[in-house]
């Protein structure tokens, strides 16, 4: 799908949207005032409502107010006289109960001490029995430790010798083999700078495409935004050649593009030119999505395995795959895809579309390109 149809349904959905708020605001607003009105409503006949109860409520208290006056005189009265009389009751209950309290209190104590008594004289007796058994087994435990000792000191001190032993042994062969990682080290570390010279070279060639294609998305836009037709759709460069010098990761790294460029829905109405973002700060991200690095693909054994489960993972997908969603299903990282990437679109096994791969037979590609070229 080409940029330009990307824009119009973002325009066509922010109209939408805001159609759709104003007549939930609309609707909402009606409720509301349907809704005070009715509560105002309520609250009035609420409020004559309570005026007429309270109304009657103040007759009805002026009428029994001297009946209730005279019951409650002759209620206090009768209660008065039950709480006198259980006054005395209570008195004469916990007067007793305090006494047979206290008895019982006294008993258990008297109990209490007389057992303690017994306890201890137990507890005395106990203790000076198991003492003489305990200095003994004391004795006893003591020399059993020492001539454990004796026998642990044996055991150490032979397992250390042969840990020291085993020790060395083990030093030796690290040294041996890190002496041997090293040298493969070396020789591996020369075919990865090689690699990574031409992964360079394919990255720039990336970046020079997507920069076109930007620039020309971001002048169509600008002569859209103006009023300006729209121009014959441009004649496609060549590719660029190669480049065999060395570029700085840091350098070739796109940039996200600039929310300025994405043109309002709102405007179309009254144009507005605006100044053009340069390109390095406006490329497409969809490249810029990628996986961490889960494995280290292997220079010269692994690439033609690779290749192969490239293929079968584009011919699975006839709508078309991006770079990125294929280094992901491999577990790789998809910068170190390029290469092999563009050895199957120059060997015609498959074809490329802007960022997208297509099966080579499936011709659906075909379709794409047609579309986006009647689009602009």
């Amino acid at each position: 799908m080409s940029r330009v149809d990307d824009m119009r349904k973002l325009k066509e959905g922010i109209i939408a949207s805001y159609d759709a708020r104003v007549a939930t605001v609309e609707e909402i607003v009606n409720n509301a005032q349907e809704t005070f009105g009715r509560f105002r409503q309520e609250r009035q006949e609420m409020s004559n409502e309570l005026k007429e109860m309270s109304d009657k409520l103040r007759e009805n208290l002026a009428y029994h107010e001297s009946a209730r006056l005279s019951a409650f005189g002759v209620l206090l009265d009768e209660i008065q006289t039950q709480r006198i009389g259980r006054k005395s009751e209570v008195e004469s209950i916990l007067s007793e109960a305090e006494a047979s309290r206290l008895a019982t209190f006294n008993s258990l104590l008297d109990t209490i001490l007389g057992r303690r008594r017994e306890r201890k004289s137990e507890v005395k007796t106990t203790l000076s029995e198991a003492e003489a058994s305990r200095t003994e087994n004391f004795k006893v435990l003591l020399n059993d430790i020492q001539s454990k000792q004796k026998e642990r000191e044996e055991q150490v001190t032979s397992f250390l010798k042969v840990s020291h032993n085993e020790h060395q042994e083990m030093a030796n062969a690290l040294d041996k083999a890190l002496a041997k990682a090293r040298a493969d080290r070396s020789e591996a570390e020369a075919a990865r700078l090689e690699e990574f010279k031409v992964l360079l070279n394919s990255y720039k060639e990336e970046i020079d495409g997507m920069a076109a294609m930007w620039r020309n998305f971001s002048k169509i836009m600008q002569q859209r935004r103006a009023g300006v037709p729209p121009e014959a759709p441009p004649v496609k460069e060549e590719a660029v050649p190669e480049v065999e010098e060395e570029v700085p990761v840091e350098a070739a790294a796109p940039a996200e593009p600039a929310e300025e460029e994405a043109p309002p829905a709102e405007e179309e109405t009254a144009p507005k030119v605006e100044a053009e973002v340069p390109v390095e700060e406006t490329l497409p991200v969809e490249e810029e999505e990628a996986p961490p690095v889960e494995k280290e693909v292997a220079p010269l054994e692994e690439r033609e395995e690779l290749q192969n489960r490239m293929l079968s993972i584009i011919n699975s997908r006839p709508d078309g795959i991006r770079l990125v969603d294929i280094g992901e299903e491999l577990s790789v990282a998809w910068r170190s895809l390029i290469p092999l990437a563009r050895n199957l679109v120059e060997s015609g096994q498959v074809a490329k579309v802007d960022i997208l791969y297509y099966p080579a037979g499936s011709g659906l590609y075909l379709q794409v390109e047609e579309q986006e070229a009647e689009e602009e």
